[in-house]
Protein backbone atom coordinates (compact mmCIF):
# COMPACT_ATOMS: atom_id res chain seq x y z
CA UNK A 1 0.00 0.00 0.00
CA UNK A 2 2.76 2.41 0.69
CA UNK A 3 4.69 1.86 -2.27
CA UNK A 4 1.62 2.69 -4.53
CA UNK A 5 0.87 5.49 -2.05
CA UNK A 6 4.09 7.02 -2.18
CA UNK A 7 3.63 6.76 -6.57
CA UNK A 8 0.66 7.96 -6.94
CA UNK A 9 1.95 11.53 -4.92
CA UNK A 10 5.70 11.39 -6.81
CA UNK A 11 4.03 11.06 -10.13
CA UNK A 12 1.17 13.93 -9.10
CA UNK A 13 4.17 16.21 -8.00
CA UNK A 14 6.30 15.86 -11.71
CA UNK A 15 5.27 18.34 -14.18
CA UNK A 16 5.55 16.18 -16.86
CA UNK A 17 7.39 12.90 -18.13
CA UNK A 18 7.79 9.95 -16.04
CA UNK A 19 10.88 9.55 -13.74
CA UNK A 20 14.12 8.37 -15.27
CA UNK A 21 16.30 5.91 -14.00
CA UNK A 22 19.01 6.47 -11.75
CA UNK A 23 22.67 7.19 -12.90
CA UNK A 24 25.19 4.26 -12.61
CA UNK A 25 27.98 5.78 -10.55
CA UNK A 26 30.19 7.56 -13.14
CA UNK A 27 32.97 8.67 -10.36
CA UNK A 28 35.61 8.85 -12.73
CA UNK A 29 34.17 12.47 -13.93
CA UNK A 30 36.55 13.73 -10.28
CA UNK A 31 39.51 12.49 -11.07
CA UNK A 32 41.03 15.13 -11.72
CA UNK A 33 40.57 17.07 -8.68
CA UNK A 34 42.89 16.94 -5.70
CA UNK A 35 41.85 14.90 -2.47
CA UNK A 36 37.67 15.42 -2.48
CA UNK A 37 37.11 16.20 1.65
CA UNK A 38 35.51 17.91 4.11
CA UNK A 39 36.11 21.36 3.55
CA UNK A 40 36.33 24.03 6.40
CA UNK A 41 35.41 27.58 4.82
CA UNK A 42 37.48 30.27 6.36
CA UNK A 43 35.41 32.87 8.26
CA UNK A 44 37.74 35.43 8.24
CA UNK A 45 39.34 35.27 5.16
CA UNK A 46 41.42 33.00 2.92
CA UNK A 47 45.29 32.42 3.72
CA UNK A 48 48.32 32.85 1.72
CA UNK A 49 51.53 31.43 1.19
CA UNK A 50 54.48 33.37 2.34
CA UNK A 51 56.76 34.96 0.21
CA UNK A 52 59.96 32.31 0.59
CA UNK A 53 58.00 28.96 1.46
CA UNK A 54 58.87 25.92 -0.60
CA UNK A 55 57.32 22.69 -1.58
CA UNK A 56 59.69 20.11 0.21
CA UNK A 57 57.71 18.69 2.39
CA UNK A 58 58.86 15.43 3.66
CA UNK A 59 57.99 12.02 1.83
CA UNK A 60 56.53 9.24 3.78
CA UNK A 61 57.88 10.14 6.98
CA UNK A 62 58.24 7.54 10.07
CA UNK A 63 56.80 9.13 12.79
CA UNK A 64 58.61 7.39 15.87
CA UNK A 65 56.59 8.10 19.50
CA UNK A 66 58.17 8.53 22.25
CA UNK A 67 56.12 8.37 25.61
CA UNK A 68 57.74 10.18 28.27
CA UNK A 69 57.30 9.50 31.86
CA UNK A 70 56.27 6.90 34.56
CA UNK A 71 52.52 7.39 33.62
CA UNK A 72 52.31 4.97 30.92
CA UNK A 73 53.42 2.23 33.09
CA UNK A 74 50.65 2.69 34.69
CA UNK A 75 47.23 0.33 34.37
CA UNK A 76 45.45 3.60 32.75
CA UNK A 77 48.47 5.10 31.36
CA UNK A 78 49.32 1.42 29.31
CA UNK A 79 45.26 2.00 27.79
CA UNK A 80 46.02 5.06 27.40
CA UNK A 81 49.55 4.77 25.66
CA UNK A 82 47.81 1.66 23.51
CA UNK A 83 45.17 3.96 22.42
CA UNK A 84 47.76 6.55 21.06
CA UNK A 85 49.59 4.08 19.00
CA UNK A 86 46.39 2.63 17.29
CA UNK A 87 44.91 6.44 16.34
CA UNK A 88 48.46 7.15 15.17
CA UNK A 89 48.50 4.25 13.04
CA UNK A 90 45.15 5.14 11.76
CA UNK A 91 46.17 8.92 11.27
CA UNK A 92 49.29 7.90 9.36
CA UNK A 93 47.94 5.27 7.50
CA UNK A 94 44.21 6.67 6.45
CA UNK A 95 43.48 9.74 4.29
CA UNK A 96 44.33 12.61 6.16
CA UNK A 97 47.58 13.71 5.33
CA UNK A 98 46.97 12.71 1.24
CA UNK A 99 46.41 16.72 0.83
CA UNK A 100 49.81 17.71 1.80
CA UNK A 101 50.81 16.29 -1.60
CA UNK A 102 50.20 19.61 -3.12
CA UNK A 103 53.28 21.03 -0.69
CA UNK A 104 55.71 18.41 -2.62
CA UNK A 105 55.10 15.57 -0.28
CA UNK A 106 53.55 12.39 -1.63
CA UNK A 107 51.08 12.65 1.53
CA UNK A 108 51.30 9.40 3.40
CA UNK A 109 53.37 8.67 6.57
CA UNK A 110 54.28 5.50 8.52
CA UNK A 111 53.98 4.50 12.08
CA UNK A 112 57.30 3.20 13.42
CA UNK A 113 58.82 2.67 16.35
CA UNK A 114 57.57 3.46 20.05
CA UNK A 115 58.66 3.34 23.20
CA UNK A 116 58.27 4.19 27.08
CA UNK A 117 60.85 6.27 28.97
CA UNK A 118 60.01 5.85 32.55
CA UNK A 119 61.56 8.52 33.64
CA UNK A 120 60.73 11.42 31.22
CA UNK A 121 61.21 14.67 31.38
CA UNK A 122 60.31 17.93 34.06
CA UNK A 123 57.32 19.78 32.85
CA UNK A 124 58.10 23.44 32.16
CA UNK A 125 61.08 22.05 29.91
CA UNK A 126 62.44 24.73 27.42
CA UNK A 127 63.79 23.79 23.56
CA UNK A 128 66.90 23.28 24.87
CA UNK A 129 65.40 21.11 27.17
CA UNK A 130 63.48 18.68 24.62
CA UNK A 131 66.81 18.93 22.61
CA UNK A 132 68.98 17.61 25.51
CA UNK A 133 66.39 15.21 26.18
CA UNK A 134 66.08 13.49 22.81
CA UNK A 135 69.72 13.47 22.07
CA UNK A 136 69.63 11.06 25.04
CA UNK A 137 67.05 8.96 23.47
CA UNK A 138 67.91 8.24 20.28
CA UNK A 139 71.60 8.10 20.77
CA UNK A 140 71.40 5.69 24.20
CA UNK A 141 67.93 3.95 23.81
CA UNK A 142 69.38 0.16 24.41
CA UNK A 143 65.99 -1.58 24.07
CA UNK A 144 64.47 0.01 21.14
CA UNK A 145 67.18 2.86 19.30
CA UNK A 146 65.78 4.77 17.42
CA UNK A 147 66.85 4.71 13.25
CA UNK A 148 69.18 8.13 12.93
CA UNK A 149 69.85 9.72 9.22
CA UNK A 150 71.54 12.26 8.08
CA UNK A 151 69.45 15.25 7.12
CA UNK A 152 69.11 15.11 3.42
CA UNK A 153 66.05 15.02 0.87
CA UNK A 154 65.40 11.32 1.77
CA UNK A 155 65.59 11.95 5.64
CA UNK A 156 61.75 10.62 6.90
CA UNK A 157 62.34 10.60 10.64
CA UNK A 158 59.93 12.73 12.98
CA UNK A 159 60.07 12.33 16.54
CA UNK A 160 56.96 12.90 18.59
CA UNK A 161 57.52 13.15 22.58
CA UNK A 162 54.44 12.97 24.63
CA UNK A 163 54.31 13.52 27.82
CA UNK A 164 51.60 12.44 30.65
CA UNK A 165 47.79 14.20 31.31
CA UNK A 166 48.42 17.96 32.29
CA UNK A 167 52.68 18.42 31.82
CA UNK A 168 52.99 21.45 29.65
CA UNK A 169 56.15 22.46 28.39
CA UNK A 170 57.54 26.02 28.82
CA UNK A 171 57.31 26.33 25.19
CA UNK A 172 53.21 25.77 24.57
CA UNK A 173 50.48 24.65 25.93
CA UNK A 174 49.47 21.85 24.08
CA UNK A 175 52.07 20.54 21.32
CA UNK A 176 54.18 22.00 18.68
CA UNK A 177 56.66 21.01 16.15
CA UNK A 178 60.22 22.74 15.83
CA UNK A 179 63.76 21.74 14.28
CA UNK A 180 66.46 20.72 16.65
CA UNK A 181 70.32 19.91 16.15
CA UNK A 182 71.35 16.50 17.26
CA UNK A 183 74.88 15.04 17.63
CA UNK A 184 75.31 11.66 15.71
CA UNK A 185 77.70 9.31 17.68
CA UNK A 186 81.28 9.22 16.83
CA UNK A 187 81.27 5.92 15.13
CA UNK A 188 78.08 7.62 12.69
CA UNK A 189 80.41 10.66 12.23
CA UNK A 190 79.92 12.71 14.76
CA UNK A 191 78.20 15.15 13.10
CA UNK A 192 75.60 17.63 13.95
CA UNK A 193 72.45 17.00 12.57
CA UNK A 194 68.92 18.66 12.39
CA UNK A 195 65.66 16.66 13.32
CA UNK A 196 62.00 17.11 13.06
CA UNK A 197 60.86 17.21 16.46
CA UNK A 198 57.06 17.69 17.95
CA UNK A 199 56.00 17.64 21.30
CA UNK A 200 52.53 16.49 22.20
CA UNK A 201 51.04 17.44 25.46
CA UNK A 202 47.58 16.05 26.71
CA UNK A 203 45.10 17.23 29.11
CA UNK A 204 43.49 15.08 31.78
CA UNK A 205 39.75 13.75 31.79
CA UNK A 206 38.33 14.14 35.44
CA UNK A 207 39.59 10.18 35.97
CA UNK A 208 43.24 11.58 35.08
CA UNK A 209 43.33 9.71 31.83
CA UNK A 210 43.87 11.52 28.37
CA UNK A 211 41.44 13.69 27.02
CA UNK A 212 41.77 11.59 23.54
CA UNK A 213 39.66 14.05 21.60
CA UNK A 214 42.46 17.21 22.65
CA UNK A 215 44.98 14.59 21.95
CA UNK A 216 44.13 13.75 18.56
CA UNK A 217 43.37 17.45 17.43
CA UNK A 218 46.84 18.54 18.19
CA UNK A 219 48.65 15.51 17.29
CA UNK A 220 47.14 15.73 13.91
CA UNK A 221 47.82 19.77 13.60
CA UNK A 222 51.52 18.97 14.55
CA UNK A 223 52.16 16.34 12.06
CA UNK A 224 50.45 18.07 9.16
CA UNK A 225 52.38 20.83 9.89
CA UNK A 226 56.02 19.27 10.42
CA UNK A 227 54.92 17.12 7.18
CA UNK A 228 54.64 20.67 5.09
CA UNK A 229 56.97 22.33 7.18
CA UNK A 230 59.77 20.28 7.52
CA UNK A 231 62.94 21.93 9.58
CA UNK A 232 61.07 25.24 8.94
CA UNK A 233 62.01 25.94 5.21
CA UNK A 234 58.73 24.50 3.71
CA UNK A 235 55.26 26.14 3.59
CA UNK A 236 54.61 28.89 5.75
CA UNK A 237 51.45 31.11 6.15
CA UNK A 238 50.30 34.67 5.96
CA UNK A 239 47.03 34.95 7.90
CA UNK A 240 44.19 37.12 5.98
CA UNK A 241 43.82 40.99 6.68
CA UNK A 242 40.13 40.01 8.88
CA UNK A 243 41.83 37.30 11.75
CA UNK A 244 41.82 39.35 14.49
CA UNK A 245 45.00 39.46 16.31
CA UNK A 246 43.86 37.41 19.13
CA UNK A 247 43.28 34.43 16.94
CA UNK A 248 47.22 35.07 14.93
CA UNK A 249 49.75 32.49 16.08
CA UNK A 250 52.98 33.65 17.42
CA UNK A 251 56.07 33.05 15.93
CA UNK A 252 56.00 31.27 11.93
CA UNK A 253 52.53 30.79 10.91
CA UNK A 254 51.91 26.87 10.00
CA UNK A 255 49.12 25.05 8.08
CA UNK A 256 47.06 24.28 11.17
CA UNK A 257 47.22 27.70 12.51
CA UNK A 258 45.23 30.88 13.39
CA UNK A 259 41.63 30.60 12.88
CA UNK A 260 41.56 26.78 13.16
CA UNK A 261 44.03 25.80 15.57
CA UNK A 262 43.87 22.80 17.27
CA UNK A 263 41.48 21.90 19.38
CA UNK A 264 39.15 24.65 18.04
CA UNK A 265 37.46 22.85 14.32
CA UNK A 266 37.59 19.14 14.13
CA UNK A 267 36.53 15.94 13.03
CA UNK A 268 35.85 12.43 13.69
CA UNK A 269 38.18 10.70 11.18
CA UNK A 270 38.32 6.58 11.67
CA UNK A 271 38.10 7.12 15.41
CA UNK A 272 40.52 9.61 15.70
CA UNK A 273 39.52 13.68 16.20
CA UNK A 274 41.44 15.47 13.64
CA UNK A 275 42.40 19.24 13.12
CA UNK A 276 42.36 20.76 9.53
CA UNK A 277 44.58 22.38 7.65
CA UNK A 278 45.05 25.03 4.94
CA UNK A 279 45.00 23.72 1.41
CA UNK A 280 46.15 26.36 -1.03
CA UNK A 281 44.78 24.40 -3.90
CA UNK A 282 41.23 24.50 -2.88
CA UNK A 283 41.31 27.94 -0.53
CA UNK A 284 39.90 26.64 2.41
CA UNK A 285 41.12 23.95 5.51
CA UNK A 286 40.65 20.34 4.76
CA UNK A 287 40.01 17.36 6.09
CA UNK A 288 40.27 14.60 3.47
CA UNK A 289 38.32 11.73 4.62
CA UNK A 290 38.68 9.45 1.45
CA UNK A 291 34.94 10.26 -0.10
CA UNK A 292 34.77 11.39 -3.26
CA UNK A 293 32.28 14.33 -2.83
CA UNK A 294 32.87 17.44 -0.80
CA UNK A 295 31.20 18.06 1.89
CA UNK A 296 31.42 22.07 3.40
CA UNK A 297 31.34 23.15 6.57
CA UNK A 298 31.39 26.89 7.65
CA UNK A 299 31.86 27.35 11.36
CA UNK A 300 29.55 29.85 13.10
CA UNK A 301 31.68 32.54 15.35
CA UNK A 302 29.52 35.48 17.37
CA UNK A 303 30.96 38.72 17.99
CA UNK A 304 33.68 40.89 16.03
CA UNK A 305 37.28 41.59 16.61
CA UNK A 306 39.29 40.31 19.65
CA UNK A 307 35.30 39.88 20.85
CA UNK A 308 35.32 37.16 18.05
CA UNK A 309 33.75 33.68 19.48
CA UNK A 310 34.15 30.42 18.05
CA UNK A 311 30.36 28.71 19.01
CA UNK A 312 31.30 25.03 18.38
CA UNK A 313 28.96 24.64 15.83
CA UNK A 314 28.77 24.84 12.21
CA UNK A 315 26.56 24.80 9.32
CA UNK A 316 26.95 21.94 7.31
CA UNK A 317 25.73 21.88 3.13
CA UNK A 318 25.78 19.33 0.98
CA UNK A 319 25.68 19.82 -2.46
CA UNK A 320 24.71 17.74 -4.99
CA UNK A 321 25.44 16.88 -8.67
CA UNK A 322 29.22 16.61 -7.77
CA UNK A 323 29.23 12.92 -9.66
CA UNK A 324 27.90 14.89 -12.81
CA UNK A 325 24.97 17.23 -13.90
CA UNK A 326 21.55 16.55 -13.02
CA UNK A 327 22.71 13.59 -11.22
CA UNK A 328 20.05 11.55 -9.09
CA UNK A 329 20.98 12.15 -5.39
CA UNK A 330 20.12 10.03 -3.02
CA UNK A 331 21.09 12.00 0.35
CA UNK A 332 19.43 11.04 4.07
CA UNK A 333 20.44 13.38 5.94
CA UNK A 334 20.06 12.69 10.20
CA UNK A 335 21.26 9.66 10.12
CA UNK A 336 20.22 6.78 12.37
CA UNK A 337 19.74 8.36 15.81
CA UNK A 338 20.38 12.21 17.77
CA UNK A 339 23.48 11.19 18.99
CA UNK A 340 24.86 12.45 16.22
CA UNK A 341 24.22 14.14 12.83
CA UNK A 342 25.08 12.17 10.06
CA UNK A 343 24.70 13.20 6.45
CA UNK A 344 25.04 10.28 3.29
CA UNK A 345 25.35 11.52 0.00
CA UNK A 346 25.29 8.67 -2.53
CA UNK A 347 26.86 6.47 -0.44
CA UNK A 348 29.51 8.28 1.35
CA UNK A 349 29.34 9.77 4.77
CA UNK A 350 30.37 12.35 7.21
CA UNK A 351 29.21 12.78 10.91
CA UNK A 352 29.49 15.49 13.72
CA UNK A 353 28.61 15.10 17.18
CA UNK A 354 25.53 15.98 18.29
CA UNK A 355 25.05 19.54 18.87
CA UNK A 356 27.83 20.48 17.07
CA UNK A 357 25.38 21.04 13.51
CA UNK A 358 23.38 24.42 13.37
CA UNK A 359 22.14 24.41 10.27
CA UNK A 360 22.11 21.47 7.65
CA UNK A 361 21.83 22.84 4.58
CA UNK A 362 21.07 20.19 1.25
CA UNK A 363 21.30 21.57 -2.38
CA UNK A 364 20.31 18.74 -4.20
CA UNK A 365 20.95 20.44 -8.09
CA UNK A 366 19.15 19.38 -10.75
CA UNK A 367 17.81 15.25 -11.55
CA UNK A 368 15.50 12.90 -10.01
CA UNK A 369 16.66 13.27 -6.07
CA UNK A 370 15.70 11.96 -2.99
CA UNK A 371 16.35 13.46 0.46
CA UNK A 372 15.51 11.54 3.71
CA UNK A 373 15.30 13.47 6.77
CA UNK A 374 15.35 11.03 9.52
CA UNK A 375 16.32 13.08 12.44
CA UNK A 376 16.92 16.58 13.17
CA UNK A 377 17.88 17.74 16.70
CA UNK A 378 16.30 20.17 18.61
CA UNK A 379 17.57 23.20 17.79
CA UNK A 380 18.80 22.12 14.44
CA UNK A 381 17.56 23.73 11.23
CA UNK A 382 17.55 21.37 8.01
CA UNK A 383 16.84 23.17 4.47
CA UNK A 384 16.22 21.13 1.64
CA UNK A 385 16.45 23.19 -1.42
CA UNK A 386 17.25 22.60 -5.06
CA UNK A 387 18.93 25.37 -7.25
CA UNK A 388 18.72 23.35 -10.66
CA UNK A 389 21.17 22.24 -12.74
CA UNK A 390 22.71 23.21 -16.19
CA UNK A 391 22.50 20.63 -19.19
CA UNK A 392 23.43 21.92 -22.67
CA UNK A 393 23.70 25.40 -21.31
CA UNK A 394 20.42 25.82 -19.58
CA UNK A 395 18.82 25.80 -16.65
CA UNK A 396 18.03 22.56 -15.67
CA UNK A 397 14.45 21.36 -13.67
CA UNK A 398 14.80 19.37 -10.67
CA UNK A 399 12.19 16.60 -9.82
CA UNK A 400 12.94 15.53 -6.22
CA UNK A 401 10.93 13.57 -3.43
CA UNK A 402 11.78 14.53 0.53
CA UNK A 403 11.27 11.87 3.36
CA UNK A 404 10.87 13.48 6.14
CA UNK A 405 10.59 11.25 9.67
CA UNK A 406 11.37 7.43 9.07
CA UNK A 407 8.39 6.35 10.02
CA UNK A 408 8.43 8.86 13.41
CA UNK A 409 8.00 12.22 13.17
CA UNK A 410 9.19 12.86 17.12
CA UNK A 411 12.14 12.01 15.53
CA UNK A 412 12.34 15.34 13.73
CA UNK A 413 13.11 17.69 17.00
CA UNK A 414 13.99 20.54 14.85
CA UNK A 415 12.68 22.81 12.12
CA UNK A 416 12.85 21.60 8.49
CA UNK A 417 12.19 23.70 5.57
CA UNK A 418 11.41 22.46 2.04
CA UNK A 419 11.37 24.64 -1.44
CA UNK A 420 12.52 23.96 -5.21
CA UNK A 421 12.66 26.96 -7.43
CA UNK A 422 14.04 25.12 -10.63
CA UNK A 423 11.44 22.34 -10.56
CA UNK A 424 8.83 20.39 -8.07
CA UNK A 425 9.44 18.28 -5.04
CA UNK A 426 7.19 16.30 -3.00
CA UNK A 427 7.36 15.90 0.81
CA UNK A 428 6.09 12.70 2.80
CA UNK A 429 5.55 12.77 6.51
CA UNK A 430 6.13 9.57 7.51
CA UNK A 431 4.63 8.82 11.00
CA UNK A 432 3.34 5.29 10.43
CA UNK A 433 5.41 3.41 13.49
CA UNK A 434 4.04 5.61 16.05
CA UNK A 435 1.47 4.52 18.09
CA UNK A 436 0.56 7.64 20.12
CA UNK A 437 -2.21 9.73 19.30
CA UNK A 438 -0.79 13.11 17.91
CA UNK A 439 -2.62 16.25 16.64
CA UNK A 440 -1.79 17.09 13.43
CA UNK A 441 -2.32 20.64 11.51
CA UNK A 442 -2.14 20.93 7.72
CA UNK A 443 -2.01 24.02 5.51
CA UNK A 444 -0.63 25.28 2.65
CA UNK A 445 2.76 25.65 3.70
CA UNK A 446 3.53 23.21 6.29
CA UNK A 447 2.52 20.01 7.93
CA UNK A 448 2.87 19.72 11.51
CA UNK A 449 2.85 17.05 14.74
CA UNK A 450 2.51 17.52 17.90
CA UNK A 451 5.73 16.39 20.06
CA UNK A 452 8.01 17.65 16.52
CA UNK A 453 9.66 19.75 14.97
CA UNK A 454 8.19 22.46 12.29
CA UNK A 455 7.89 21.13 8.97
CA UNK A 456 7.63 24.32 6.48
CA UNK A 457 7.35 23.80 2.87
CA UNK A 458 7.27 26.81 -0.02
CA UNK A 459 3.59 25.92 -1.82
CA UNK A 460 3.64 25.28 -5.60
CA UNK A 461 3.18 28.16 -7.95
CA UNK A 462 3.08 28.89 -11.31
CA UNK A 463 5.43 30.78 -13.66
CA UNK A 464 4.92 33.21 -16.06
CA UNK A 465 5.67 30.40 -18.82
CA UNK A 466 3.30 28.37 -17.32
CA UNK A 467 5.18 25.75 -15.57
CA UNK A 468 4.99 24.79 -11.86
CA UNK A 469 7.64 25.10 -9.17
CA UNK A 470 7.99 24.32 -6.05
CA UNK A 471 6.39 21.67 -3.27
CA UNK A 472 3.40 20.61 -5.39
CA UNK A 473 2.76 17.03 -3.49
CA UNK A 474 2.45 17.41 0.42
CA UNK A 475 1.78 13.82 2.07
CA UNK A 476 1.49 12.25 5.70
CA UNK A 477 0.90 8.67 6.98
CA UNK A 478 -0.07 8.65 10.34
CA UNK A 479 0.64 6.09 13.39
CA UNK A 480 -1.69 3.49 14.75
CA UNK A 481 -2.82 6.13 17.65
CA UNK A 482 -6.14 7.74 17.40
CA UNK A 483 -5.12 10.93 16.09
CA UNK A 484 -6.93 14.35 15.07
CA UNK A 485 -6.18 16.39 11.99
CA UNK A 486 -6.88 20.20 11.99
CA UNK A 487 -7.03 21.00 7.78
CA UNK A 488 -7.00 24.52 7.99
CA UNK A 489 -6.10 25.07 4.19
CA UNK A 490 -5.19 23.84 1.27
CA UNK A 491 -3.53 25.23 -1.76
CA UNK A 492 -4.75 24.73 -4.92
CA UNK A 493 -1.58 23.25 -6.70
CA UNK A 494 -0.44 21.22 -4.05
CA UNK A 495 -1.70 17.64 -3.94
CA UNK A 496 -2.41 16.94 -0.86
CA UNK A 497 -2.99 13.10 0.52
CA UNK A 498 -2.91 11.19 3.69
CA UNK A 499 -2.92 7.58 4.91
CA UNK A 500 -4.92 6.85 7.96
CA UNK A 501 -6.53 4.60 10.31
CA UNK A 502 -10.31 4.88 10.45
CA UNK A 503 -10.59 6.37 13.68
CA UNK A 504 -8.80 9.15 13.21
CA UNK A 505 -10.30 12.79 13.30
CA UNK A 506 -10.26 15.24 10.60
CA UNK A 507 -11.22 19.05 11.63
CA UNK A 508 -11.61 22.20 9.40
CA UNK A 509 -13.22 23.96 6.26
CA UNK A 510 -10.63 22.64 4.16
CA UNK A 511 -11.23 18.61 4.95
CA UNK A 512 -12.83 18.19 1.27
CA UNK A 513 -9.59 19.17 -0.31
CA UNK A 514 -7.48 16.59 1.48
CA UNK A 515 -7.62 13.04 -0.22
CA UNK A 516 -8.12 10.47 2.49
CA UNK A 517 -6.87 6.88 2.25
CA UNK A 518 -7.61 4.73 5.20
CA UNK A 519 -5.72 1.65 5.98
CA UNK A 520 -7.28 0.22 9.23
Amino acid sequence: MLTNFKSLFQSASSSSGRRQPANLLGLDRLDDRLVPTVVFRPHFGAETIAPGSTNDALTSPAVQLIFAGSYWNTAIGSQDRATIISQTQNLVGGTYLSALSQYGGDGKATLGTNYTDATGIAGGFSTTGLQTYLQGQITSNPVTPFPVKAVTAANTNIYVVITPPGESSGISAAGYNIPLNYTMPAFLGGRNQIINAVWCGTSATATGAVNMSEWGSVMSHELAEVISDPNQTGIGIIPPTGLPANLVASGRNQIGDNEPAAPRYSYNLNGVVVSPYWSARVGAYVVPDGNRQNFYVDPVWTGTGTAARFTGQYDLTVQGDQLGANYNDSITAGGVSNASTQTIMNGETVTFKSGQIRNLNVDTGGGWNTTNVNFAEAGETVNVRSSGGLAAGNYALSHDTVNLGGGYMSDIAGTVNVSNSSGTSSTFADDSKDTTGRTVHYTDHSINFSGSGAVNYDAGYTTNDGSRRGVTAASFWLGSGRDTVYVDSVNPLVNSFSLAQASDVYIGAAVGRLSRFNIG
